[in-house]
């Protein structure tokens, strides 16, 4: 029954979902294959993490395109490509700030070790990158581009897997250079879908004043948020970089495994999701709200509980296989503890993702920019608690799930106000 409502052009998205996921994750097993879980995997993830958390200031400027780039194009399609081309530009201009800040504080103060400023020295302008391609592929997504999203990701995967199967052997260094490099043929790829499918053509323009209260100010409001929630990240490095090399790195293993289910079951599905929930607001039909967020629901969640027990049981053998004798049984089963414990806390995120998609859409930015500093504030009482009290790290993780659950609770209690308010018009 569950599985004759899923449409062919879910499975079709979710296969695509899965090549990509397949291709990234073979690089993830070659790459603990070559350096077991040491300080060249804790490099690499923890470089990822400092990435991901400092492109947060650059999505300052952007996020928020998604809530009115529809709305734009219907009302007047050139001021929507000229929209485009301002954000495109600030991403531009952001990033490079952000870079060369990085390079004052880094080298007037010292905050990192060698290895690591020697890797982050280059791998510090995928900022650049990994901003203007998110950014690419949510225009693309709501033109109704959804392979380019999955193409543009195996783009960077299969060129990194090249890298690391070929030539790749003690100097992690490399890694950075292989991210950069594809990252920018992924962006040719997304610019020739921008310029010669939708038409969009360029222009040297990088601010307009009606943006202000809209993608600027809502941005602002959601990444405030985003850094807020996401200092979690930060807290995880800190907490499991005390227990000594490589805990990080099987913590980044777990996380992974987490991330393909997500990757493969929740990503096609929520953005399909996101461009007809947009169009539903756009045009005003809300009746069709309700419907729509309880499908999506039913089949993410049944679906990640189903993947997520699957992989629990096979976990081991799967491990044990794929980097054959890389990691030590300890090891192992370190993995598959830290597995159930996130994929506790991302059943929480997937549920509270449909109904946190409606609130972004109708623009309740304050409403998330609350609900994240509640988080942050919570967050940071549980890693006081964890120094007070020396907690371990597995009762760090249970106080960031009971949070991860107020928020979903949170956001599922604001989207049904929104049904009640929206469900008779």
């Amino acid at each position: 029954m569950i599985l004759s409502k899923i449409s062919f052009n879910d499975i079709k998205y979710n296969l695509l979902s899965l090549i990509n996921v397949i291709v990234s994750f073979i690089f993830i097993i070659l790459l603990g294959r070559k350096f077991g879980a040491g300080n060249e995997t804790d490099l690499y993830f923890i470089s990822l993490t400092i990435i991901s958390y400092l492109s947060i200031i650059v999505k300052s400027l952007w996020t928020a395109i998604k809530q009115y780039y529809i709305e734009f194009k219907i009302n007047d399609k050139l001021y929507a490509n000229q929209v485009y081309n301002i954000i495109f530009n600030n991403i531009l201009i952001a990033s490079l700030i952000i870079i060369c800040l990085y390079y004052l504080i880094t080298l007037n103060f010292g905050l990192l070790s060698y290895e690591n400023q020697e890797f982050l020295n280059i791998f510090i302008f995928y900022i650049l990158f990994q901003n203007l391609l998110n950014f690419n592929k949510i225009i693309l997504s709501l033109e109704h581009h959804f392979a380019s999203i999955y193409i543009s990701d195996l783009i960077l995967s299969f060129g990194n897997l090249i890298l690391i199967f070929f030539y790749l052997e003690e100097n992690i260094l490399l890694l950075a250079y292989s991210t950069l490099f594809f990252s920018f043929l992924s962006l040719i790829y997304q610019m020739y879908l921008i310029y010669f499918k939708i038409n969009i053509n360029y222009e040297f323009v990088f601010f307009k004043k009606e943006l202000l209260n809209t993608i600027y100010k809502n941005s602002l409001k959601m990444n405030i948020g985003g850094l807020l929630y996401s200092f979690k990240d930060i807290l995880i490095v800190t907490v499991l970089t005390t227990y000594g090399t490589g805990i990080y790195s099987l913590f980044s293993y777990a996380n992974k495994f987490i991330g393909v289910i997500l990757l493969i079951v929740n990503a096609p599905i929520l953005n399909i999701f996101v461009t007809k929930i947009t169009h539903i607001i756009a045009q005003s039909k809300y009746s069709l709200l309700s419907l729509n967020v309880n499908k999506i629901l039913l089949k993410i969640t049944i679906l990640y509980i189903v993947s997520v027990f699957i992989t629990y049981f096979i976990l081991p053998y799967v491990l044990s296989i794929l980097f054959s004798g890389k990691f030590s049984i300890n090891d192992i089963e370190i993995i598959q503890y830290l597995f159930i414990l996130l994929s506790i806390n991302y059943l929480a995120v997937s549920i509270e993702g449909p109904y946190l998609t409606v609130i972004n859409l109708f623009k309740m930015f304050n409403y998330v920019l609350i609900v994240n500093f509640s988080f942050f504030i919570l967050i940071l009482i549980g890693y006081m608690l964890y120094n007070k009290f020396e907690f371990t790290y597995s009762e760090f993780f249970i106080v960031l799930i009971f949070v991860q659950f107020t928020n979903t609770l949170l956001y599922t209690y604001k989207y049904k106000s929104i049904e009640r308010e929206y469900s008779g018009r």
